[in-house]
């Protein structure tokens, strides 16, 4: 799990998040953490809670999936 340094702040009025959350990650850059999948320029990868996923590389292995299925 990523250290998060900043909360994600929401917009009053719709409930929506205003600024994303903000992450430490192990190699001590900052990552935005507001898309479903979020990349730190070290090439870790992190989803929107701060957990760290699995390398590109083994995405849908346990769903049998193919890289090329998802071009």
């Amino acid at each position: 799990m990523i250290e998060i340094i900043k909360k994600p702040t929401y917009c009053n009025d719709s409930g929506r998040r205003d600024e994303p959350a903000v992450g430490r990650c192990s190699c001590g850059r900052e990552v935005f953490l507001e898309f479903f999948t979020n990349s730190c320029e070290c090439g870790l990868e992190y989803n929107s809670s701060g957990q760290q996923l699995a390398s590109r590389e083994q995405w849908g292995e346990e769903t049998g999936e193919h890289p090329l299925d998802c071009v």
